[in-house]
């Protein structure tokens, strides 16, 4: 029996902390919002954390929310945004050091431009995600 113990003691602990981390969806999230600026590499990030979240056996979801700064096309600074996008991670093959599979969608920037009611849509869409 104890040599039963000793050896599932490694297999227990392999399985443990299956699920994805809060910090593991954060950085997924904000490498996607960075991908889809006119310059990722100056993209700086502030108030970051996920809203939302659901937690299904091996999955975890949730809305990573916060602010966003980066350089335009004239390579000046535009100010601090808020922005969302929906994460989704699944631990590969039920042990986390195979690695995570992530999953991006839904994602938005509340926009100073445009149309007041553009900007109140905008506005209203980050609202209902990140609360």
């Amino acid at each position: 029996m104890r040599k039963l113990i000793i050896l599932m003691l490694p297999c227990v602990l392999a399985l443990s902390g299956c699920n994805p981390t809060n910090s593991q969806l954060e950085d997924r999230g904000t490498r996607a919002i960075a991908s889809d600026l006119k310059d990722p590499d100056s993209a700086e990030f502030r108030n970051v954390e996920v809203r939302n979240i659901k937690t299904s056996g091996l999955s975890k979801s949730g809305y990573v929310c916060g602010e966003v700064n980066a350089k335009n096309a004239f390579g000046a600074y535009v100010g601090f945004s808020r922005f969302y996008i929906h994460i989704s991670a699944d631990t590969r093959f039920l042990i986390p050091m195979l690695g995570i599979s992530h999953g991006e969608s839904d994602a938005g920037i509340v926009s100073d431009n445009g149309s007041l009611q553009e900007r109140v849509d905008s506005l209203k869409s980050y609202q209902e995600r990140c609360g």
